[in-house]
């Protein structure tokens, strides 16, 4: 059953200090009571025992008694497209990491630049037998649908009428005011689902960041890192693993 209730003072000092740490970063999607009652009126809670405190679905103790706080609550992919069937993130920029819906900021004019310039590269360089994703699904994890600005896949994009792709010979975001989120939390989820090559387009240093070999690391926030961490200036090129042969310019990708 869920419900809508005030929470301990100390927890409501919690989520404000969130809020108040959260910087230009993307953050975490704040949901109205309609909302949440929606939800629940289409079972997409399952018989989880929820509240919402100051738009923060948290879940509520069910006589574990290591659990003593209530919890952030995590969606899973498959309740991540019901949000989406609902119609309750129609038009929004958002994203599923681990478990948590984050909001992102509006695109500004150079990160959509990017977007156009990217795709007109990355589609001249991936040919028949892959297929370049732009803002579309992939589920790394059960609890994570990042939606990158861009993932390769192999394949052809008829191949996932059916199913959103799990994995991607590369993954490419653009970068401006989500580059600290991109190179920690997205680094660490994209290291943990064993995408072995990562470009972030850093519009703020105007530079490529090229990620690869990925493995455990207990420092980072999904408990994996990128052990081989590379940085292009404009004017320099680097080739994608699964294309070896190819060149891509980083002027390419900058607007």
């Amino acid at each position: 059953m869920s419900i809508v209730e005030r929470a301990p003072k100390r927890w409501e000092g919690n989520v404000v200090l969130a809020r108040a740490k959260s910087g230009p970063d993307p953050r975490p999607r704040l949901w109205i009571c309609d909302e949440f009652h929606r939800m629940g009126d289409f079972g997409v809670f399952g018989t989880a025992h929820l509240m919402l405190i100051d738009g923060v679905l948290l879940e509520q103790n069910h006589g574990d008694p290591n659990w003593s706080d209530p919890r952030p609550y995590r969606f899973t992919a498959i309740q991540y497209e019901r949000l989406h069937d609902l119609g309750l993130l129609e038009g929004q920029r958002v994203m599923l990491i681990d478990g948590i819906v984050y909001q992102d900021l509006p695109m500004k004019p150079p990160h959509a630049t990017a977007i156009r310039k990217s795709t007109k590269t990355l589609e001249a360089v991936f040919p028949t037998g892959f297929d370049v994703r732009v803002q579309l699904p992939l589920i790394v994890v059960g609890y994570s649908d990042p939606h990158p600005d861009f993932a390769v896949v192999l394949g052809s994009f008829l191949d996932f009428a059916a199913q959103h792709p799990m994995s991607a010979v590369l993954i490419v975001e653009v970068s401006d005011s989500s580059l600290l989120f991109d190179q920690t939390q997205k680094a660490s989820l994209y290291a943990a689902g064993a995408i072995v090559d990562y470009w972030i387009v850093d519009l703020v240093n105007r530079r490529l960041e090229v990620r690869r070999d990925p493995r455990p690391d207990a420092t980072q926030h999904h408990g994996f890192g990128y052990a081989d961490v590379k940085v292009f200036a404009p004017g320099e090129a680097v080739a994608p693993l699964a294309m070896p042969t190819a060149s891509v310019a980083v002027n390419d990708l900058l607007p």
